[in-house]
């Protein structure tokens, strides 16, 4: 039996999210009337229950594999969500994308080196790609197992040039990389993604928020570096005023709490 809350977050498979975490706290010290649990859907059960969790939920949030599908049953999606192709944050039946404007606020102080190299193609990708197309950038490069998924990212993104590379090219594109960005779990179960970095190489971004060898390798050379501890904290703000919920000293207060616990 799924558990029906007032807020809660889509998933498969289950993981203790820091959406999670942080909701949960958040209405234990502030609507003791409001719950957030974890949805954990499999192909049968997100078939099953997805529309009685849409009617009785007020508030979503959703990850892979379902940003994209979900789409097909809300009744309106906003402009960045509709362009980006994916949804991750819902409200009465309307759809939004929160996780490019997270990813572009992280970054609003940061200085953004010319040669960018994305590894991974999937639905962070295409949140990050959307930042950077806001920031500005004309050039990126992306890495990915499969270059058809690269190919997609065209279609969507035609205002960028995006060019694309299979995974035996990895090393070859980093040694000509000055930022590169980590759009993949990868790394959350200590996988390695570089064998190492170069005098080229300059900031590395990982949209997990989690240490990973990724951010240890980039302490190790040096280099300027940002987990996805920001990404996730400005996309939360994001879905809080979405959902009406947000109140700077209540959330900071939380955030800070939550930080304490990484």
């Amino acid at each position: 039996m799924i558990k029906i809350s007032n807020y809660g977050i889509i998933q498969y498979p289950r993981k203790k999210t820091l959406s999670e975490v942080f909701f949960s706290k958040y209405f234990e010290l502030f609507d003791k009337n409001s719950k957030y649990v974890g949805l954990n859907l499999n192909r049968e059960n997100y078939d099953k229950y997805i529309d009685k969790i849409l009617e009785n939920t007020r508030g979503l949030n959703v990850t892979n594999p379902y940003k994209i599908e979900i789409m097909g049953k809300l009744d309106y999606i906003d402009t960045d969500a509709k362009k980006i192709g994916a949804v991750n944050c819902i409200i009465d039946y309307k759809g939004y994308n929160t996780d490019w404007i997270g990813f572009y606020k992280s970054i609003e102080n940061e200085e953004i080196f010319d040669d960018i190299t994305l590894f991974g193609a999937g639905g962070a990708a295409r949140a990050v790609i959307y930042g950077l197309i806001k920031r500005g950038v004309k050039q990126i490069n992306v890495i990915n197992r499969t270059v058809s998924k690269i190919d997609a990212l065209k279609e969507i993104y035609p205002e960028i040039e995006i060019k694309s590379f299979a995974m035996d090219k990895l090393d070859e594109v980093l040694s000509k990389t000055d930022t590169f960005i980590n759009c993949t779990p990868l790394g959350l179960k200590n996988e390695e993604i570089v064998s190492s970095f170069s005098k080229k190489n300059k900031f590395v971004y990982d949209v997990n928020y989690r240490e990973t060898p990724l951010i240890e390798k980039a302490k190790y050379h040096d280099l300027k570096y940002k987990n996805g501890v920001d990404f996730w904290k400005f996309q939360a703000i994001e879905n809080m005023k979405i959902w009406d919920l947000y109140n700077e000293d209540k959330f900071n207060s939380v955030f800070k709490w939550l930080k304490n616990k990484l």
